[in-house]
């Protein structure tokens, strides 16, 4: 192994020779690379070693590469010597890529870190080499064969290399549409690269037939023959679409398309929303239309589009897809609500449309409808939404906003406990809830309060965090009495929430004078409940007594938590007690 090492080294000391010669590094610095060098040789000439050693070794010669570039530009090394040195550690580092990836040759990705270190390098013949032998290697991975392609036509814009490649690849993956779609792109764009060169001479753009996007086209139109699906005729027509030249195999393709998926919403649909982005091939009358806004206008072709794709696909699919695109623009237009509500309300009234309204769809045309709508068509609305989403408590919470604004509390009431009734989730339960509370003003005070704690008998295990929440609404009343009330009736309520009972302290101490015995009752019970794994309740406990109470029972509570905390947290309480003792 060590004759290998010496082999090695005699390989790379021209590179040393060359550095010391133009005095980069001083001497002490020379033999430390060179003796990271010797450990790296040695790694890499081992019997057991792993692609973890050659990465290692290769991003350490990367990394000096850069240093010894920064150091020869300082030191103003002539452009001669600066080649002549970067070509030797070039030379090296692709030496040790061809090493590992020869014992490696199965992973993908040292390949390509090999070809970007080298196209960085601008070694393009040894880059177009390196993808032949990994093509030969890895035939069976598409995005090979089109990222070859793609170097082909960005570094050595050599054309017929990417075919050749595209070409090679399509024989092994007969029916593949990314291939095709790769091959097409690189016709398009030397069409378009030749076009830009012959810009002045009309005749050679009007005539020859790669500028004027034959040879595309027929490369196009094959593809169409053996690859028939909707999406990849999408995908071509999109990629034409870029191309200003292409037009007229935008219409043949659009042609085809209208032909082979006349019956296919997802065909209508593409066509439709197209018309938005200010893709248009059909004919539409724009006569019923007199603003020149662009936008405007193209809304109205995509009305008409999917007007003409309900007629002729009269499916809920269809329909759907229509609904689904005007309230997509009255989401993401805002401030065109009164143009694009226009066609909604044109579309609404129809039969079929009503069963294919989603939740949010609903609520988008309700949030936009409340800046101008009459109350009473919004809340028929409404009503209209819940008979089909009966569950959706966005649409429930929409109709207790809108029954409050009437003040009408008896309806507002009725309302209320309508959504509850129709409510089951804790979480859906929780949202109503935190709306009532925080719109209290609109609620008879008494009726919520029964109610709520009608409710909390029935069935007290489905509400933990809405008495919380109830207890919180309580206390923003400055109602200390009624607070205390409704405390003891939430809190004796399985499962019990040791929250409820820091929310009951934290408003006990804050009131004045402090009522020491209630709030070391409170306590009493919160350790009772909870004592076995709060370490944190028993401390809070103590420094209230320490500071509001009695401090000579901190040393019998003491022993009470020590006894009843599980062992982990009875550690942690002795450890925070003896701090508490320290700063006391």
């Amino acid at each position: 192994m060590a004759e290998i090492v010496n082999r090695s080294n005699e390989e790379i000391l021209p590179q040393f020779e060359e550095i010391i010669k133009l005095k980069l590094f001083s001497a002490s610095e020379m033999r430390d690379i060179i003796q990271k060098h010797v450990q790296f040789e040695y790694k890499s000439v081992r019997r057991e070693k792993s692609v973890t050693d050659y990465q290692q070794y290769i991003s350490y010669k990367s990394d000096f590469l850069k240093l010894v570039r920064i150091r020869m530009k300082l030191k103003n090394v002539s452009r001669k010597e600066r080649r002549k040195v970067e070509h030797m550690l070039v030379r090296h580092i692709s030496k040790l890529y061809n090493n590992m990836v020869k014992y490696y040759s199965t992973d993908v990705s040292l390949w390509l870190n090999y070809i970007e270190f080298m196209t960085k390098e601008r070694d393009y013949a040894k880059v177009v080499v390196l993808y032949d032998t990994l093509l030969n290697f890895h035939s069976s991975d598409v995005d090979i064969f089109i990222s070859a392609a793609k170097f082909m036509m960005r570094y050595i814009r050599d054309v017929d290399l990417a075919r050749k490649t595209l070409f090679k690849g399509i024989r092994v993956h007969k029916r593949n549409k990314k291939l095709y779609l790769e091959l097409f792109k690189v016709e398009l764009d030397f069409a378009a690269r030749k076009r830009k060169e012959a810009k002045d001479d009309t005749e050679k753009l009007n005539n020859d037939p790669v500028l004027c996007g034959k040879t595309a086209e027929v490369v196009c139109l094959s593809a169409l023959q053996v690859i028939t699906d909707l999406d990849f005729k999408f995908s071509v027509l999109d990629t034409c679409t870029k191309y200003k030249f292409t037009r007229a195999l935008q219409k043949k393709i659009y042609k085809i398309l209208k032909t082979d998926h006349n019956k296919d919403p997802e065909m209508w649909k593409k066509i439709a929303l197209w018309q938005l982005e200010g893709i248009n091939f059909e004919n539409i009358d724009m006569t019923g239309l007199k603003s020149k806004d662009l936008f405007k206008q193209r809304v109205w072709r995509c009305f008409h589009i999917f007007l003409k794709a309900v007629k002729a696909v009269p499916t809920e699919e269809m329909w759907f897809h229509y609904i689904d695109a005007f309230f997509e623009l009255l989401k993401t237009n805002p401030d065109k609500y009164e143009f694009i509500n226009k066609f909604l309300l044109k579309l609404l009234p129809h039969s079929n449309v009503q069963n294919l309204l989603k939740e949010n769809h609903y609520l988008c045309w309700i949030e936009n409808a409340e800046k101008d709508q009459p109350l009473e068509n919004l809340m028929g609305f409404i009503d209209g939404s819940l008979k089909l989403y009966p569950h959706s408590v966005k649409l429930w919470l929409k109709k207790l906003q809108h029954c409050g604004s009437q003040q009408n509390t008896e309806e507002l009431m009725r309302t209320f406990k309508l959504a509850h009734d129709n409510l089951k989730d804790e979480q859906s339960q929780y949202l109503l809830w935190q709306y009532a509370l925080q719109s209290s003003s609109n609620f008879p005070l008494n009726e919520i309060t029964e109610f709520f704690e009608n409710m909390m008998k029935q069935s007290p295990v489905t509400y933990p965090a809405l008495r919380l929440l109830y207890l919180d609404w309580i206390i923003s009343k400055n109602d200390t009495t009624l607070a205390r009330s409704v405390f003891s009736n939430v809190s004796r309520l399985p499962p019990y929430n040791i929250e409820l009972y820091k929310k009951m302290i934290h408003l006990e101490i804050s009131r004045q004078p402090i009522d020491v015995k209630y709030i070391r009752d409170l306590y009493e019970k919160a350790c009772l409940y909870f004592g076995s794994t709060k370490s944190d309740l028993w401390m809070e406990y103590i420094k209230f007594e320490k500071q509001h109470g009695d401090p000579s029972s901190i040393t019998m509570i003491y022993w009470k938590a020590v006894k009843q905390l599980e062992p982990s947290q009875s550690d942690n309480f002795i450890a925070e007690f003896s701090l508490f003792k320290i700063e006391c």
